[in-house]
């Protein structure tokens, strides 16, 4: 099937929304305008297999470096960049409809400029192979452009010229060493066509680039209101959870559930790899299969039913997360497909013009996948923070809980018990900054305020822990033999 046909198909199927859809690619209509690129070169001699063969001939003519081969390529086909000096467009909105969407400011357009090399003196192209017709076009705009004032009025004899230059030489006399290179300027080869293309092409890539923006402001409004439904129902306190003497009540508190959902959600890295060995963005398909191995894990533990939360809101705000994380693969894979459309289509117009304009169209660069990270940056940096997670609050000698926090001057924190081991040993430098400052805590050291919060966000841990240092301390004191129950000889 051909890749319009699939791309089509993508757009119709995939469930996208019609205001995406409206922004994609044209991909037949630029197919279109590259007929029409085609066609104009066409009528002026330099069809794609003219220009196909000045190019090789210049391939068999240098035999050294490729910086020579640039110097002596017959033409250049340059995309430059569009300066604007007006003022940045307003922000769209997703109901914004495709055609009244500012261009990207950060997105210059790019102008396409056909140049061919001509003698300065004499204003004649320097390939031979060029038809007649063709050489007297490229002559009479050099003398237009101011490039030369000598006129060729017999154009018979220069006919007759560039036929007898075709059978005898398959290159210029002086490109085979024969005679002095003349003096070289380029000459502007006006084209409709290819602006028309380029001018099309730029607009729906900025309105693409538009769609995105709106896009990561409308998903980080969902992030910011998400982070705070599921701190409302994760918070202990708010939950109606009240430390009772040693013991914390947590009676409508979702929090265990929400610390094993979102730690499930970073260990399956599903749109980011953070590995040494693999690391970066997932492409989509990758991203699909983790996504849908991390909701297979909840439907594991009974989620996201009602019954899985001790509150209602806990099962919507699962469903918000859910939904958000599709809605960005479903962008993830919309801007893959225009991204791809966009490769082919420059790739077309190569193949039709022989012209090489995709080396200068950075499409990466217009197209950067940047809304998925930014989401994702979002996600990680406010809302998997509302949840606290156990491994962001271990003590790094013993890897469990810091049951009664110590904060050395260093500012890193450690349970109470490795500490006083430490000092026991003469250990004087901090185990993770190696500053000199572990004989210097004592009991004002510890962060009291730090030690309520942990019993309240880990109280199991913190119970586990506390058992813990008692039978440690009691090995200490009567021997390894010593067991937790007390025993009545």
């Amino acid at each position: 099937m051909k890749f319009a046909h699939i791309f089509q198909d993508h757009l119709t199927k995939d469930g996208f929304p019609q205001h995406w859809v409206d922004s994609a690619i044209s991909y037949r209509q630029l197919k279109k305008c590259i007929k029409r690129v085609e066609e104009e070169l066409t009528a002026l001699g330099l069809d794609a297999d003219t220009l196909t063969a000045l190019l090789k001939s210049v391939e068999k003519g240098t035999t050294s470096s490729t910086h020579e081969e640039e110097e002596n390529k017959p033409f250049e086909y340059r995309l430059s960049r569009a300066s604007s000096s007006a003022p940045s467009p307003p922000t769209a909105t997703l109901n914004t409809p495709p055609s009244r969407r500012p261009r990207s400011s950060s997105s210059p357009q790019f102008v396409p400029h056909l140049l061919f090399a001509v003698d300065e003196r004499t204003g004649q192209p320097l390939d031979a192979r060029l038809a007649p017709e063709t050489k007297a076009y490229l002559h009479e705009l050099a003398v237009r452009q101011g490039l030369t004032d000598v006129r060729v009025l017999d154009t018979s004899a220069t006919t007759a010229s560039a036929a007898s230059s075709r059978t005898s030489s398959t290159s210029p006399s002086w490109r085979n060493g024969t005679d002095a290179a003349p003096a070289i300027r380029m000459v502007s080869v006006p084209l409709h066509s290819d602006t028309l293309f380029f001018a099309q092409l730029w607009r729906e890539l900025s309105g693409l680039a538009s769609l995105q923006a709106a896009e990561q402001s409308e998903l980080f409004s969902a992030v910011a209101a998400l982070r705070d439904k599921v701190a409302k129902v994760a918070d202990p306190a708010r939950g109606g959870g009240k430390l009772l003497g040693k013991k914390l009540a947590m009676h409508k508190s979702d929090l265990p559930v929400w610390q094993r959902i979102f730690a499930s959600y970073v260990e399956r890295e599903v749109f980011f790899a953070t590995g040494e060995v693999e690391h970066g963005a997932r492409g989509y398909e990758e991203a699909r299969r983790r996504f849908e191995g991390w909701v297979a894990d909840l439907k594991r533990e009974g989620l996201p039913a009602t019954r899985g939360f001790k509150r209602k809101e806990s099962a919507d705000a699962l469903a918000l997360f859910v939904a958000l994380n599709r809605r960005l693969l479903a962008n993830l894979l919309f801007m893959d497909l225009n991204r791809a459309a966009t490769a082919k289509i420059l790739k077309k117009f190569d193949k039709r013009t022989a012209l090489g304009a995709r080396p200068g169209y950075d499409v990466g660069a217009l197209l950067a996948r940047d809304v998925t990270q930014a989401v994702c940056a979002a996600v990680a940096q406010e809302l998997l923070p509302a949840v606290p997670q156990l491994t962001d609050w271990l003590c790094p000698v013993c890897y469990a809980v810091a049951y009664r926090p110590i904060r050395l001057r260093c500012k890193h924190l450690f349970c109470i018990r490795c500490v006083v081991v430490m000092q026991r040993t003469r250990t004087a430098r901090c185990p993770l900054c190696r500053e000199t400052c572990v004989l210097e805590a004592d009991t004002s050291t510890i962060d009291w305020e730090l030690g309520r919060w942990l019993k309240m966000y880990f109280p199991k841990e913190v119970h586990a822990k506390h058992k813990d240092n008692l039978r440690q301390n009691s090995v200490e004191e009567y021997g390894e033999e010593y067991i937790d129950k007390c025993v009545v000889m």
